[in-house]
């Protein structure tokens, strides 16, 4: 991994990192203090510099966590993002979506999001996997339905299910629309896999894409599901390991109303063994 100080002029200091070595190496005055939540995997790699400024990373190798580096008596966070070992994993998934396809019971937020939306509308699925069971519901309903995933075998999937979906391989980071698109906006089971510390710019945009009076329902990890009250790392799902990351519940609500919706519910639900926080809230236009 290749580290710079964020000036053109400095030369960029290298550091070899072990995963699983106590002493993981230093080179010239960069020194990785510590390093936490190591997992084995070959991912892309993000820096940010703690408390300000800024530093520079390759692409990681073999791992992805958090590190905490000193440079010149400052500190810089090392953040390793699992975007494209997950995107491998849901195409893994894909393959054998037929025998899982229906372990998880969604009626239930379906029904309470229904008693929230107009009869007939344009929905946007971030993280829209098969297509099933959201597009598919809203589809049967006469809304219009657009979807988007990173995974190119989920994508596959949804042509087959769903064909009258539109489709969208992107991350939902980086997809883009114009204002005021879509009167209902869902991330079930997808906002999870981002890290916590994008949520703000995403739920920001969600806002501009929702018309007025729109509705956005997500699902959120909280303590019930990772045990701890902020967690970035992976856990095991289906036999993977998953990356999640969440912040407490007051933080999430926090940003929504930074962002310009206004919590309107949020319910814990088990579906599938598994119980996760189910949010909804509207796009403010006060």
């Amino acid at each position: 991994i290749n580290l710079g100080s964020g000036n053109p002029e400095d030369v960029l200091d290298t550091v070899q990192i072990e995963p699983f070595g106590e002493h993981v190496g230093s080179s010239g005055s960069w020194h990785l203090r510590s390093l936490v939540n190591r997992w084995p995997r070959r991912v892309a790699a993000t820096a940010t510099r703690h408390p300000s400024g800024c530093i520079t990373a390759s692409n990681g190798d073999d791992w992805f966590g958090t590190a905490l580096l000193v440079h010149n008596s400052m500190s810089y966070y090392l953040t390793m993002t699992a975007d494209e070992s997950l995107a491998a994993v849901y195409d893994a998934f894909a393959q054998t979506y037929d025998a899982n396809r229906d372990a998880f019971d969604m009626t239930g937020p379906l029904r309470d999001l229904w008693t929230r939306l107009p009869t007939s509308g344009d929905l946007l699925d971030l993280g829209c996997g098969a297509g099933e069971p959201v597009a598919r519901d809203f589809l049967s309903h006469g809304w219009r339905v657009t979807g988007v995933d990173f995974s190119h075998g989920m994508l596959e999937l949804a042509a087959q299910y769903v064909p009258a979906m539109r489709r969208i391989q992107s991350d939902m980071r980086d997809v883009e629309f114009p204002a005021a698109s879509f009167d209902a906006v869902t991330a079930f089971y997808s906002l999870i896999h981002v890290s916590c510390s994008d949520h703000p710019a995403l739920f920001a945009r969600i806002r501009t894409w929702l018309r007025p009076g729109g509705t956005l329902l997500f699902t959120y990890a909280t303590r019930d599901y990772t045990g701890h009250d902020r967690f970035s790392g992976t856990k095991t799902f289906l036999g993977r390991e998953l990356f999640y990351s969440h912040t407490t519940p007051q933080d999430l609500f926090a940003q929504l109303s930074d962002a310009g919706l206004v919590l309107a519910d949020a319910q814990d639900r088990a579906i599938g063994g598994e119980t996760f926080l189910w949010v909804t809230a509207s796009r403010s236009d006060g």
